[in-house]
């Protein structure tokens, strides 16, 4: 491949400023460079900081290579499999820095249709520029030179940057079929961005949408936890809707708002109501998300029941609209649970709204307003209610309950551990100082399951519905 020069702006002509970049940033930037390496801030960040925005993250580039890296840094950790990635740890924040690589050779499969193209290794190294084309959009193919204080761009991201465009960088069909997650984060870019998506890349993701099912259940998991928060919601849904996405992602939900219309606008109005509420990101657990998104499948659910307990009914109800929310994505045990008891409890509060819930019993109304998932399950409330324009003063009533028993500042939604991280989910650490798969203390006892499967919970974890 013949090498092409960047398009360069100096300093005088883009707003970026070291002040703006993180001091532990800077310290890596620097160190690398003082032993004779090249290492630019990439990607997101430097796409922020030309927009004026503070940045999430601060990643570096480098040809150094990862154990090189480990050497200068003893706070240095290489992880992964596909391609070894450095974390330089700072207390609790993380300067991921990666090697310069390139993309994959496909050769002339490339150009056939039926060609999997799908990555699996991505473990060679290249050349700044080379690192700069293998990356998924021109306007997060940027980079900035500490030493010289140059914006460099291979890719034509200054110009998609300044147009308000996401635009793959090379062949979308190619890139979309190589990594097809790539669609989603399109999708999240637009729409946090408020950037349009460029003809071509648009046309790709309406004609490989169905790729989407070849990803990795737990790496889209992340990227729908980051479609939420950041007031973007409903747009960035609706655009998966009008891409052809959402019915990859979420069959059996397309499914039943295909056959309950009403059901999708139920569906917007919850994420725009959830959008309203703003809800700072990193302040509730993922399964407020899971029950949100199910949620038209358990009113329809619960509508449709007769008879019964009204607490078996939610309860069956919450199961079956986790079931179809969830698919095949492939929920934790932690997620599934958690959500399905949130749904339940959602139906027995939106009950109490109808009559005084006060009549019910104290110990059990105590018992479920000092349970780690209360707040969540009011701020699920509050959604739903915005959603479906009921009164708000029964929500009211409850939590002045649950001042007066010391509860109203039960910290963020979900609390402490149990608040949903960016980044894959671990398992085994969701419970603080509790989980831990094959592993029995006091509390737990075994029981047998639906379809007899075997399974475990620790008896406080239990979620004590209203009554």
């Amino acid at each position: 491949m013949e090498s092409t020069q960047p398009v360069v702006r100096i300093r005088s002509e883009h707003s970026i400023s070291r002040r703006d970049i993180d001091p532990d940033a800077l310290t890596v930037l620097y160190r690398l460079s003082q032993e004779g390496f090249t290492a630019y801030l990439v990607g997101g960040g430097v796409r922020d900081l030309l927009r004026g925005a503070r940045p999430k993250d601060f990643d570096v580039s480098t040809d150094a290579h990862p154990n090189q890296v480990k050497r200068l840094f003893r706070n240095c950790f290489l992880i992964g499999r596909r391609f070894r990635l450095a974390h330089i740890r700072f207390g609790q924040k993380v300067i991921e820095t990666s090697t310069f690589r390139r993309r994959p050779e496909h050769g002339d499969a490339a150009g056939d249709e039926g060609a999997d193209l799908l990555q699996h290794r991505d473990n060679t190294f290249g050349t700044p520029e080379e690192d700069a084309l293998r990356r998924d959009f021109t306007i997060n193919g940027l980079f900035y030179d500490i030493r010289t204080f140059r914006v460099l761009d291979y890719v034509g991201g200054l110009d998609d940057l300044e147009k308000g465009v996401i635009r793959s960088i090379g062949d979308p069909e190619v890139r979309f079929r190589e990594d097809p997650v790539r669609m989603v984060r399109a999708v999240r870019f637009a729409s946090r961005l408020g950037f349009s998506i460029e003809p071509a890349t648009l046309r790709a993701m309406l004609s490989l949408h169905s790729e989407i099912r070849k990803a990795s259940p737990a790496r889209l998991q992340e990227e729908i936890y980051r479609l939420f928060g950041h007031g973007v919601s409903e747009k960035a849904f609706r655009l998966l809707h009008e891409t052809g996405l959402f019915d990859d992602l979420f069959p059996g939900l397309a499914a039943h708002m295909a056959a309950a219309p009403a059901s999708r606008g139920l569906l917007w109005k919850c994420l725009g109501a959830f959008d309203r509420h703003e809800p700072k990101p990193g302040t509730y657990p993922n399964s407020v998300l899971w029950a949100m998104l199910a949620y038209p499948v358990f009113d329809g659910c619960v509508a449709a029941s007769t008879g019964g307990h009204r607490r078996e009914i939610n309860e069956g109800c919450g199961h079956e609209a986790l079931r179809t929310a969830g698919g095949w994505l492939a929920l934790s045990r932690r997620n599934f649970t958690d959500a399905s008891r949130l749904l339940a409890a959602l139906g027995r509060l939106m009950e109490s709204a109808e009559t005084d819930h006060s009549s019910g019993r104290r110990a059990a109304r105590i018992r479920f307003m000092r349970h780690e998932l209360f707040p969540t399950a009011m701020l699920l409330w509050e959604v739903v209610a915005r959603a479906r324009g009921d009164s708000a003063g029964p929500i009211h009533r409850w939590k002045a309950e649950a001042a007066s028993l010391g509860n109203a500042g039960a910290g963020p939604a979900g609390g402490g551990d149990h608040a949903r991280r960016d980044g894959a989910e671990t398992r085994g650490e969701e419970h603080r100082g509790g989980f831990r798969p094959g592993r029995r203390g006091r509390g737990w006892r075994r029981r047998r399951g639906r379809g007899g499967d075997f399974h475990h919970r620790r008896e406080q974890d239990a979620f004590p519905l209203p009554e």
